[in-house]
């Protein structure tokens, strides 16, 4: 659950190493990152997905732990621009 409602932020995160990928999702139209990003948000509105992780019950105070955890996962890891607990707990304070 975590995933989707971070998305948005993680992709926001990665637009300076990967833009031109997120660009190439895109191309048809024109648009850019942000609008993938906000094409994102919208598809998940639609669907009815919850949008904050407040809404999903998740306690404000175990963001930190959620990015700890975050950071020792593989996708930390393979993310193609650098992010440590610090940026993953920015994505989860983003996504509350």
């Amino acid at each position: 659950m975590a995933v989707g409602l971070t998305l948005p932020h993680v992709m926001r995160h990665n637009e300076t190493v990967v833009g031109d990928l997120y660009d190439d999702l895109l191309r048809s139209s024109g648009s850019g990152v942000r609008s993938l990003v906000e094409r994102i948000e919208a598809l998940r509105s639609t669907a009815g997905l919850a949008e904050r992780l407040g809404d999903c019950g998740v306690p404000r105070e175990c963001l930190p732990e959620l990015a700890e955890d975050a950071s020792r996962q593989w996708t930390a890891g393979f993310n193609p621009r650098p992010v440590a607990t610090r940026e993953l707990f920015g994505f989860y304070e983003a996504a509350y």
